[in-house]
């Protein structure tokens, strides 16, 4: 009876313990990891930094371990360590891996200590570098991969590499999102070829979707090479996939010695959403394609609450305070921008927007921004007022009524024939056409002949800033003093006394035709 009692006893015990449910038993297979070496024999499961994780000043020159699952920093950091692509090899990341990844709670490196990254070889554009990834990919596989509160901080300067401080490349059929994120210090590369992009968080997408939210790029990003095809951003440099932007903000000058560079996304091509976004930095190209969105556009694109504030800078043209060139869709909802745009205070080719304010170089000279927009004093406070007030309203909240000396744009500018000119043997006839319209999508002229005779007509020429030739000069900026640009239509074997109607147009991205005021041209003699 005893035995049985006690029996019992131990039953009723056992009984009134809780049952483990599914997520505590999950909470009991997480792996704790203590030291470098625990690190690098992570394989694939849930995984939690119980310490700073210091890996004694070592080079690597291959990841330091293939993972997948989760691995949580538990806000700790990694630290000590620099990556070099070795000799003969062509990928550098601290990981690779072997399914889905998700990095949570993590800072890798320091302000005072970033993780310095270098090797490559120039010329071979073969490379992938990442802080954490190479890419996510291996072996034929690609993989979601997922970063969540991650801080790197690194100063990244390689040749021939698609290169971010998160990874190097976002590949097809993939998806890699970032939240409330940051990316610290520099990347320079050295590269050429289509493709090919740096990044302050990637260097490329290809095919993929990156999903932003709440992150903020500080790196200065920088593309050394004189090639046209390769592209920077201070989120993904070469981004041709699918991209969903919410509540971001770069703070890291952006350059490109030839072509494309913007805060965002240097050459885009795919579906992007950006709905709150804010570039207080610079963005700088030695030719073409600078903008705070994207450099130059091929894709369809939705841009909702955006202000800039830093100046866009190119010795050349097709640069604006919203992008480069839109060659794709595009629809712009509360655009503002405070900073210099020289060529095009928006963008080349621009899209039609809802409640836009600009104040560029041209529209107009004065003022600069006022000091509070020069920096961000509390990245955190700043974020959640962002968060819990929309984008543009909370930024107003945090930072003033910017829009107070703007104008706003309630309509298009005007366009019209500037002039004309006739070829060296007299036998043809060149319309020069100028616009400074804002939101067009092409740019043409309609001709009535008087007794209704046709002669052959070239396409439109290319943009012009200067027109030269036939002893006469047309340049854009001395019309009125506005921004713009000219165009040209050759007609060719036009008779002497011909007499042309010429009646400028712009076609808006929404179909609409504006005309400008026609004008009579008589076709002189040959002098």
């Amino acid at each position: 009876m005893k035995k049985l009692i006690a029996f019992l006893l131990v039953f009723a015990m056992l009984a009134a313990l809780p049952v483990l449910s599914a997520s505590a038993a999950e909470a009991a297979e997480v792996t704790l990891i203590h030291t470098a070496d625990e690190l690098r024999a992570a394989t694939s499961g849930n995984y939690r930094l119980a310490a700073d994780i210091d890996l004694g000043g070592r080079e690597l020159t291959a990841a330091l371990a293939t993972i997948s699952g989760t691995l949580d920093g538990n806000g700790h950091s990694i630290e000590k360590f620099s990556l070099k692509i070795a000799e003969g090899g062509n990928n550098i990341g601290l990981f690779e891996l072997s399914g889905d990844l998700t990095v949570k709670n993590l800072t890798v490196g320091s302000s005072e200590a970033p993780i310095a990254v270098s090797g490559g070889t120039p010329g071979k554009m073969d490379s992938y570098a990442g802080v954490l990834l190479r890419n996510n990919s291996k072996s034929g596989s690609t993989y979601d991969v997922a970063f969540e509160n991650v801080d790197v901080y690194a100063d990244m300067d390689v040749d021939g590499a698609r290169a971010g401080m998160f990874l190097g490349s976002i590949d097809a059929g993939s998806t890699v999102s970032f939240t409330n994120c940051t990316a610290n210090g520099s990347v320079t590369v050295n590269l050429s070829g289509g493709g090919f992009g740096v990044g302050g968080f990637a260097g490329s997408l290809t095919g993929g979707t990156a999903v932003f939210t709440q992150c903020i790029n500080n790196a200065a990003v920088s593309k050394t090479s004189g090639d046209n095809d390769s592209s920077a951003g201070g989120f993904i440099g070469y981004m041709k996939g699918n991209a969903t932007v919410t509540n971001c903000i770069n703070n890291g000058a952006i350059k490109a010695d030839w072509s494309y560079a913007a805060a965002l996304f240097g050459l885009l091509s795919g579906d992007v959403s950006v709905d709150g976004f804010w570039n207080s930095a610079d963005i700088e190209v030695v030719k073409l394609f600078a903008g705070s969105v994207f450099g130059r556009n091929y894709g369809e694109l939705t841009v909702t609450d955006v202000f800039n504030s830093g100046d866009i800078i190119s010795t050349d043209n097709f640069y604006g305070s919203l992008g480069g060139f839109n060659a794709g869709k595009a629809t712009v909802n509360r655009f503002v921008s405070y900073g210099n745009a020289g060529y095009r205070a928006c963008a080349s080719n621009a899209p039609a927007m809802t409640d836009g304010f600009y104040c560029g170089t041209d529209f107009p000279k004065e003022p600069t921004a006022p000091a509070y927009m020069t920096g961000l004093a509390d990245l955190a406070a700043v974020v959640e007022k962002l968060n819990s007030e929309g984008f543009l309203e909370g930024f107003r909240a945090v930072y003033g009524d910017f829009t107070e000396a703007l104008t706003p744009v309630t309509s298009f500018a005007t366009v019209e024939v500037a002039g004309w000119q006739t070829s060296t043997d007299g036998d043809d006839l060149r319309l020069i056409g100028y616009v400074d319209a804002f939101g067009y999508a092409s740019v043409g002229f309609e001709l009535a002949v008087d007794g209704g005779a046709a002669y052959p007509k070239n396409d439109i020429t290319t943009v012009y800033t200067t027109v030269s030739g036939a002893d006469k000069t047309y340049t854009a900026q001395s019309l009125a003093d506005r921004a713009g640009y000219l165009y040209a239509l050759v007609i060719t074997d036009v008779p002497v006394g011909t007499q042309l109607t010429v009646t400028p147009t712009y076609t808006t991205q929404d179909g609409a035709v504006i005309k400008g005021q026609a004008v009579t041209v008589t076709m002189p003699a040959a002098e």
